[in-house]
């Protein structure tokens, strides 16, 4: 057996062992729970609505019997594992064509495969179900496929069958994510490669075409299963204008370009100061290496490269939202194949320094080695999750304090999509509806959750009409009357609270946030556990998280869940208040001991809550 085809399965077994028993035990914070459950009832995603991950995840559910959260996030896992082997292919390419021996490129392809897998981006980007792993996949085939062309000194009859299976892949990554479209430049140089050699240059191109198309007829499954209206339908793309919308991400595009030159420079800055930490420094001082041979040397390959990752990072840095870094996975790979650049100019500065083979060889395996080295110097253990259920355990704690019935009208993502998945999947708290108050602001949102809880919208048809037509212009890009729809949409709302609060316990939280501060302003509250209870009674008391509920136990805290801490911290607080202007003893002990662990770390809320105690402790005296 050549020792060259171990590459792929090693590498792939070994960063499939590591992922899977470091990544987390079922559904995470943000999208994780609406993927999941995307995949097991064959649903629409938010924007681009990932239709490829959608199917193969499916098939996934359907082959592997685990339960659908924990099967998910192995899907993830195996999608990185295998992203990595191809990897490890392009990089053996890399070697093998620059001279070094088999046995030694191979031994420094995996070693430097799974150096990047264990990177930070890479790692934590396999924690929970995403849809990154799978666009990871595809660009680590695609590459070892442009690398495999653009090395070859003939292009042959499989050459260009490659190309087309290139063209083929980068059209199936537009089915999962909109990052792949930033490889095009990659496309380009592989056909121009071909077809300056083929008999048919021209039909060369066509067949290119001809393959880009019949990958992304995924797209397709978006419409076809929009019409047969799923339990989850975002964007309701069954019109081509709606699809567009979708695939466009139109409804995000809010929080694209917001800032000037100025604040791009910024964010460029503070990317490049953070690439040691998501890639480790190896991996980045080795890629400048690269870049330098590429420039000295005019290689279309590492100018290809570089251009892929400026214009995929430039484009992403507009984005304005939390935890993007996982957008750069994709291009942070064009930046490693640079880095494998970086090692071959180094050993070629090697044989031309005269050392031994000995040395030769035990220093282009440091080198190699220097990678993985420093990925686990700046990955530690941050990106293992195998005991991350915080989630779950968030989720559960906030549905507790929950009556049976309630209505809840609130707007953080990281409780609604979890929820999702749990009361959809496996049937937890069917009794209660929580609304996501952003999504109210669309038509489709509306329209499915209205067939999913007509009896949440019974006798409220006129208020909800009025906002559907307010909203139709500015969701068709028209001219739209900003403060009818606000008003219609705040009206929707209050008629909705009115008339449910007749018969079932009504919650709200994050209207103020999400701009709406006019939802629920004049109906009587009182702070719940969580969520603020719409009630006539100013003595009725709600019951208070239990943080040892949720408090992670090995006291690794991400930044989001720090956030999600906070909010809870506030609501204990506010239920600290509220028992202390009623002089309810029970009520306010138990709210001090919840606020005391969650505030713990944050000198702003300890402060209130001393504040509330000097205050309780003077009235005792």
């Amino acid at each position: 057996m050549r020792v060259d085809r171990l590459a792929f399965p090693v590498v792939a077994a070994i960063v499939g062992f590591i992922y899977w028993i470091t990544s987390g035990p079922g559904i995470g914070l943000v999208d994780s729970g609406e993927l999941t459950t995307v995949a097991y009832t064959l649903g629409i995603a938010h924007p681009t609505g990932y239709p490829l991950y959608t199917i193969l995840g499916r098939v996934w559910l359907f082959l592997i019997p685990m339960s659908p959260d924990r099967a998910m996030v192995v899907y993830s896992a195996m999608a990185g594992a295998a992203a990595c082997g191809f990897l490890s292919l392009a990089v053996l390419r890399l070697f093998s064509t620059n001279g070094v021996s088999l046995r030694l490129s191979t031994a420094m392809a995996i070693i430097l495969s799974i150096g990047f897998a264990l990177s930070y981006t890479a790692w934590s980007s396999v924690d929970f179900a995403e849809v990154y792993p799978l666009s990871w996949l595809i660009v680590a085939a695609i590459l070892w496929l442009s690398v495999s062309i653009l090395t070859m000194r003939e292009i042959s009859a499989a050459s260009l069958r490659s190309s087309l299976l290139v063209c083929y892949l980068w059209g199936l990554g537009l089915g999962n994510h909109l990052t792949i479209v930033w490889f095009i430049p990659l496309l380009i140089v592989v056909i121009w490669r071909c077809a300056s050699r083929a008999l048919h240059p021209v039909r060369l191109v066509g067949m290119a075409a001809a393959a880009i198309l019949l990958g992304a007829t995924t797209i397709l499954f978006l419409p076809i299963r929009s019409t047969l209206d799923p339990v989850l339908d975002w964007g309701d793309p069954q019109s081509l204008e709606k699809l567009f919308r979708h695939l466009s991400a139109w409804q995000y595009q809010v929080w694209m370009f917001t800032g000037g030159l100025t604040a791009l420079l910024g964010k460029l800055v503070n990317h490049l100061s953070q690439m040691p930490r998501e890639i480790g420094w190896a991996t980045v001082i080795l890629a400048s290496v690269g870049l330098w041979r590429s420039v000295s040397r005019k290689l279309l390959l590492g100018f290809t490269l570089f251009g892929i990752w400026a214009v995929g990072t430039a484009y992403n840095l507009n984005y304005d939202i939390p935890d993007i870094s996982t957008y750069f996975l994709v291009f942070f790979c064009a930046i490693f194949l640079l880095a494998v650049l970086g090692i071959i100019h180094l050993i070629e500065g090697l044989d031309r320094w005269g050392k031994g083979r000995v040395s030769h060889k035990i220093v282009s395996l440091l080198l190699a080695a220097s990678v993985p080295i420093a990925s686990l110097a700046a990955t530690a253990k941050s990106a293992v999750a195998s005991e991350d259920d915080f989630a779950k355990r968030f989720l559960m704690e906030i549905l507790r304090t929950i009556p049976d019935s309630s209505l809840v009208l609130q707007g953080n993502w990281d409780i609604q999509s979890p929820f999702i998945y749990y009361q959809r999947i496996e049937n937890v708290r069917p009794d209660i509806v929580m609304l996501d108050i952003n999504l109210m602001q669309r038509s489709w949102y509306i329209k499915e959750q209205r067939r999913n809880h007509p009896d949440v919208f019974q006798g409220i048809n006129r208020q909800v009409e009025l906002f559907m037509d307010a909203v139709a212009p500015f969701e068709s890009r028209q001219r739209y009357d900003a403060q009818r729809i606000e008003s219609a949409f705040v009206e929707m709302h209050n008629s909705m609270i009115r008339l449910q609060r007749t018969h079932r316990p009504v919650y709200v939280r994050d209207v103020e946030a999400a701009g709406h501060s006019g939802i629920a302003a004049s109906f009587p509250k009182t702070p719940g556990a969580y969520f603020w209870r719409i009630t006539d009674d100013p003595n009725k008391s709600e019951p208070v998280l239990c943080a040892d509920n949720f408090i992670p136990p090995s006291g690794k805290i991400s930044e989001r869940q720090r956030y999600l801490l906070n909010e809870a911290a506030v609501s204990s607080l506010l239920q600290m208040q509220d028992a202390y202007s009623r002089r309810d003893t029970i009520h306010y002990f138990a709210a001090l001991a919840s606020a005391r662990t969650l505030s713990e770390g944050n000198p702003r809320l300890t402060k209130f809550m001393r504040q509330i105690e000097q205050n309780w402790e003077g009235n005792s005296e």
